[in-house]
């Protein structure tokens, strides 16, 4: 995979989970994941999708609005309850795939949340 195709830092979050307060109340937040090699965000592609290829993806997988590739991580095993944010705009993955099988490039098929807050 190009490196020079990956021009959005991209911040991922895994599923939230369940956290207590001082005042022992809970609340379930979304888990930031860093970057091992930069402590920060990770880089991806972020491609709105085309007319044609949202009309099919509804069909299968209901309202895609992007399509984010990043470097396959073994680490990571992103899935489809992951979100991401991208500047001010937040991503739900919709689904998640090991392109080709490969190790080498993750796709995910995500839907950009308008007019919502990034996760915190």
């Amino acid at each position: 995979m190009r490196g020079g195709r990956l021009r959005h830092r991209i911040d991922l979050y895994k599923p939230a989970t369940q956290t207590a307060n001082a005042l022992g109340e809970t609340r379930a937040e979304p888990t930031r994941v860093l970057s091992e090699s930069s402590g920060g965000g990770w880089w991806a592609s972020i491609t709105p999708v085309s007319g044609s290829e949202s009309d099919s993806a509804r069909q299968t997988q209901g309202v895609v609005t992007h399509e984010i590739r990043m470097r396959w991580n073994p680490v990571l095993n992103i899935g489809p309850a992951w979100s991401a944010t991208y500047n001010a705009r937040r991503f739900e993955f919709v689904s998640v795939v090991n392109a080709d099988e490969m190790n080498k490039e993750t796709l995910i098929a995500a839907r950009e949340m308008v007019g919502q807050f990034p996760n915190p």
